[in-house]
């Protein structure tokens, strides 16, 4: 993608990068293919921080960088868009769009644009 980043332990923050003249707080959430139930898989992310369960928001980190573990792909997701939800759960399917990463880091760039 060609953004500079580096690995920190900063809070909540997992990821700094470099973008557009400003610096970037990413959490890196990582998942494995589920069974949901419904004998369909499917992931499902823990989009939240402590013991208690608390969701992530603005004061953690700017974007979460979702990782298909198998598959070897990231989402990237503006942190308020998970509108305070401790998990979020994703089809298998979503990982499969053509250059995900670059779509969804440019999509996290026009939203907060």
């Amino acid at each position: 993608m060609d953004v500079p980043a580096h690995i920190v332990h900063m809070g909540c923050s997992d990821v700094l990068a470099e973008y557009d003249n400003r610096l970037w707080r990413i959490q890196v959430k990582t998942s494995q293919l589920k069974a949901n139930g419904k004998k369909t898989l499917s992931y499902q992310f823990a989009t939240c921080k402590g013991g208690k369960k608390v969701p992530l928001s603005a004061s953690d980190c700017d974007i979460v960088a979702l990782v298909s573990y198998e598959r070897e792909r990231v989402l990237f997701i503006p942190v308020n868009c998970l509108k305070n939800s401790v998990t979020k759960r994703l089809k298998l399917s979503t990982f499969e769009e053509e250059n995900l990463c670059q779509k969804s880091w440019q999509r996290c760039m026009n939203y907060y644009s």
